[in-house]
């Protein structure tokens, strides 16, 4: 039985997919992920450098839009008719910066994600289609990002209702109507309602406790997902990468477990440098020793007030020393485990005519000979120039 090799794309030796199998055993991710990174580090780069100027141009808009709307707002109000209150200019400046930041974001990052990640999934896995001109791809990615975000977010809307309710809904309703729900599940804890007296402490701790839930049922949302980004959505299309991106969850869940973990551990040391930088600034400013309702109040006015600048740069510089590098690596190490999954024989047993006859493109079932692998330019690449 002869195993499936295939073929150099490149001078370069970017490597068009690796076999399943190597002398007899499998190669780990890690080292799939550290060759792939090795030999394509300039276009890794270049992807991981356009998403973080996407990334640091939406902060910017939603830190500085506010003041320049707010500086328009007053030049209009005092050159014209127009009259508006400070609290109505404030009001108007937020609405607008937020607008824009919201459309940065689904217009600009959601479909670059997936060109970036189609960067990184190239790097492991060539796929060919036999169009030689592929149209539509922005349109493929934004409704196939949106439908991924909108999948996760389902799982998030309990997480989402809360820190509605925390944040926006404080700042809303006074103090007796936002303390009535918390109040009524402190009374029904207590076991003696009619009493008047209820048990704060445990209703806060149950809150706390269900926020944590939440929080995993929405983290546990958008990872059953992660296959989206990384499938060739430009040559399959929105519903072809549901389709595929299910079959992968069924078929390897227990390697994409894996390789979370694995995951969570490179983003451990970035965890905890943001965690002690928010801790120091909430000690500070927090008096645990007093009640759970006067802890919680201190914490809403932390929050809603602005952050001072020695603490944004000590957040920038554990961004910049412990997460951005593991970062990058973590979305090669996502891309490997993806290809692998595309390679193995259960997502090629999925019976799909379509997909069998994309595959049938993207690989080759004998190896080349050596004077020929430096003179091949396949398909796949002239699909990606034409395709922009």
């Amino acid at each position: 039985m002869v195993n499936t090799i295939r073929i150099k794309t490149s001078v370069k030796g970017r490597v068009d997919s690796v076999s399943a199998h190597e002398n007899g055993g499998r190669t780990s991710i890690g080292k799939v992920t550290r060759k792939g990174m090795k030999r394509n580090f300039d276009e890794i780069s270049k992807a991981a450098l356009v998403q973080l100027l996407i990334r640091a141009a939406i902060i910017a808009s939603a830190f500085f839009l506010p003041q320049g709307f707010r500086y328009l707002l007053s030049m209009e109000a005092g050159s014209s008719v127009l009259k508006l209150s400070p609290e109505t200019a404030e009001r108007i400046s937020a609405i607008a910066s937020a607008a824009v930041s919201i459309a940065l974001y689904v217009f600009l990052l959601i479909p670059l994600r997936f060109w970036a990640r189609h960067k990184i999934r190239r790097v492991y896995y060539r796929h060919s289609s036999q169009a030689k001109k592929q149209r539509g791809v922005y349109g493929k990615w934004l409704s196939t990002g949106l439908l991924r975000y909108l999948r996760g977010l389902l799982w998030g809307l309990p997480f989402i209702a809360c820190m509605v309710y925390f944040t926006v809904m404080r700042t809303i309703l006074d103090a007796p109507t936002f303390n009535a729900p918390i109040h009524w599940l402190a009374l029904l804890l207590a076991g003696n309602p009619e009493n008047g007296v209820g048990n704060v402490s445990l209703a806060w701790g149950l809150i706390g406790a269900l926020i944590v839930l939440f929080g995993l049922l929405f983290a546990y949302g958008w990872w059953r997902d992660l296959p989206f980004e990384y499938l060739p959505v430009r040559s399959i299309g929105t519903s072809k990468t549901l389709h595929w991106s299910r079959h992968i969850l069924k078929k390897h869940r227990h390697e994409m477990l894996g390789n979370t973990c694995v995951n969570f551990l490179l983003s451990l040391p970035a965890i905890l440098g943001f965690g002690a930088v928010i801790g120091m600034y909430a000690l500070d400013r927090v008096n645990f020793s007093l009640s759970i309702e006067m802890v919680m109040a201190q914490v809403r006015n932390l929050v809603t007030q602005p952050v001072p600048q020695l603490v944004l740069l000590e957040l920038l510089a554990v961004f910049t020393i412990l997460y951005l590098p593991f970062c990058i690596y973590r979305k090669c190490r996502n891309g490997a485990m993806m290809a692998r999954c595309m390679r193995s024989p259960h997502f090629h047993s999925d019976g799909n005519s379509q997909q069998k006859e994309i595959e049938k493109t993207a690989e080759s079932p004998t190896e080349p000979k050596k004077e020929e692998q430096a003179d091949i330019k396949p398909e796949s690449d002239q699909d990606e120039h034409a395709a922009g």
